[in-house]
């Protein structure tokens, strides 16, 4: 199965949620699957998610400063970073556990096989952390230890780990989508 998600700005951690959510169709009340999926037209504002490939390429990559950025607990410090297209090797994306009752919570997963090259158009990511390898040297930006420049080009990555509080890209095709979804204690 291949997802594509053409068109306006679509919110992958919202998607991801949805997907969650449709797959415990029936486990969970009308109410409770409302407070998981974010609307569609507001900024999605999650406990986050981490997305992480074997190595991606990144164009137009532009580091917009450090924002504060509002979440379910309470406003956090982000890096901003945006960049014009993207391809990810071996694509994970996982939410962090969800509280959707008294002590339970759901968690979900997309992914792509590891070989599977993933497309994302145009994007904006809050990231509290990002990690990786560029041109053999080891990278680790957060708030506090922000990227170098403004500028940061086209940098082609391996072992790519972001912890997201929020995503919206213009495109995204994921050969291969599989989804999944979990209970947790929240």
């Amino acid at each position: 199965m291949s997802a594509r998600i053409p068109g306006r700005q679509h919110r992958l951690v919202a998607r991801l949620a949805l997907c969650a959510a449709t797959l415990v169709a029936g486990v969970l009340s009308a109410q409770q699957a409302t407070a998981i999926v974010p609307s569609a037209v507001e900024p999605v504002r999650t406990g986050g998610a981490v997305l992480s490939a074997g190595s991606a390429e990144l164009q137009g990559l532009v580091f917009a400063g450090v924002v504060t950025v509002p979440t379910p607990t309470g406003e956090v410090q982000a890096l901003k970073l945006t960049g014009t297209a993207a391809t990810l090797t071996g694509l994970s994306l996982a939410t962090r556990c969800a509280p959707t009752g008294v002590g339970t919570g759901l968690q979900a997963e997309v992914t792509s096989p590891a070989g599977a090259t993933s497309a994302v158009g145009g994007f904006t990511m809050h990231t509290t952390s990002i990690s990786g390898t560029t041109d053999g040297t080891s990278f680790a930006w957060t708030p506090e230890s922000p990227p170098p420049a403004p500028q940061l080009g086209d940098p082609a990555l391996t072992d790519l780990v972001v912890e997201l509080t929020g995503l919206e890209t213009t495109s995204l095709d994921v050969p291969g989508l599989a989804e999944a979804a979990s209970f947790c204690v929240a």
